[in-house]
């Protein structure tokens, strides 16, 4: 018989040995499952009114989970699609303990067994072809930022990568020869090569002439201000700037919904305009499923508009100018995804832990 363990233990045998270990998932979709568990917990220790340390699996039930559920769409103003985001990673987390903790299945088949709320699916919103033009004409590319900016969104419409892929660009990945491509490192670590365009390829020589010569190779592409890497954030303020200042919009819906992934909508219906094979655009994509391709083809179905003759130039301006965590379990939810140089820690009693080790993100949303 498996001796007893604690839900802390079970949950950090969750994310050390079964996510990390075994699973090997990204940083970004690691951190996402933290959120959803110490959201759980937060919610189930203030109904309890006991603290999260104190929280065993047995006071965790199907009721308890509905009730989360339910505390995230009310409180918390979570959508539909957020809400079943993060019971699917409570869901992996008592699929985990059913498989180590026996005791606990009957209690774990009862929370798996709660259904998902149903999401009404809207196609993807995606620019046309004017759009892409205004937006990378209103780029001033006669400064250090306007060069980056215009060669950082060309880039991002050349090769449809997920705005995490697009921050992981090292100098390194941009290969500028006779057959210009970027090495792009997206979900599941899998790695994909993207052909540049001559545009694209253009504006990100005068870019990297502009800035001068980086200090190794393993730099970032797209440094910010300070010469770090530009974040997830820092992309999309950037895109967000230069969308007012070129005035477009999506139809029916506000500037501001235009979002890094609207890019990547828009990279693929260019490039079914074009008649690019849908094998073609899954793999130019990174797609995992052909089907999640298709939901294009659809679009452009309904769309009832002829092909475009041609896919590299339609966009572009005929002209380039040239601490410490506590010893206590959300504490240590916390700790999960963090730097190595910052997650030295000491477990309860004073025993020194080792670091939590995890892969580099490569992947985005």
């Amino acid at each position: 018989m498996s001796p007893v363990r604690t839900l802390s233990a079970l949950i950090q045998a969750f994310f050390q040995q079964y996510l990390i270990g075994e699973r090997g998932l990204s940083r970004n979709t690691i951190l996402s499952y933290r959120d959803a568990v110490r959201l759980l917990l937060v919610s189930v220790s203030s109904a309890a009114r006991r603290s999260p340390d104190r929280i065993e699996v047995e006071d965790i039930d199907a009721q308890k989970v509905r009730d989360f559920l339910e505390w995230l769409e009310g409180e918390k103003d979570c959508s539909t699609s957020t809400r079943n985001q993060r019971f699917a990673a409570i869901k992996a987390l008592f699929r985990y303990i059913a498989s180590v903790a026996p005791e606990h299945l009957d209690r774990c088949r009862q929370i798996r067994a709660i259904a998902n709320r149903r999401v009404e699916h809207r196609p993807p919103e995606y620019l046309e072809s004017g759009d892409l033009q205004a937006l990378l004409g209103a780029i001033d590319a006669s400064t250090l930022r306007g060069a980056r900016d215009r060669a950082l969104l060309a880039l991002m419409v050349n090769t449809g990568a997920r705005v995490q892929e697009v921050v992981d660009l090292d100098l390194s990945y941009v290969i500028l020869g006779s057959s210009p491509k970027v090495r792009l490192h997206g979900k599941g670590n899998k790695i994909r090569d993207c052909p540049l365009w001559d545009q694209t390829r253009a504006l990100l020589e005068a870019w990297l002439r502009f800035r001068g010569n980086p200090p190794t190779p393993d730099s970032p592409l797209f440094p910010n201000a300070r010469g770090r890497r530009l974040s997830r954030w820092g992309i999309t303020y950037i895109l967000q700037k230069w969308v007012e200042v070129s005035g477009i919009t999506l139809p029916n819906a506000r500037a501001k919904r235009i979002s890094p992934h609207t890019i990547r909508h828009t990279t693929a219906m260019e490039l079914l305009r074009a008649g690019v094979d849908i094998t073609v655009i899954s793999a130019w994509l990174g797609h995992a499923d052909l089907s999640t391709t298709h939901t294009y083809v659809e679009i452009y179905l309904r769309m009832k508009q002829t092909a475009h003759e041609g896919t590299t130039a339609n966009f572009l301006p005929s002209s380039i100018p040239t601490r410490y965590p506590k010893p206590s379990l959300i504490s240590w939810l916390e700790w999960v995804g963090r730097a190595p140089n910052h997650v030295k820690s000491s477990e309860p009693g004073g025993r020194p832990s080792a670091p939590l080790s995890m892969r580099s993100a490569r992947c985005a949303t």
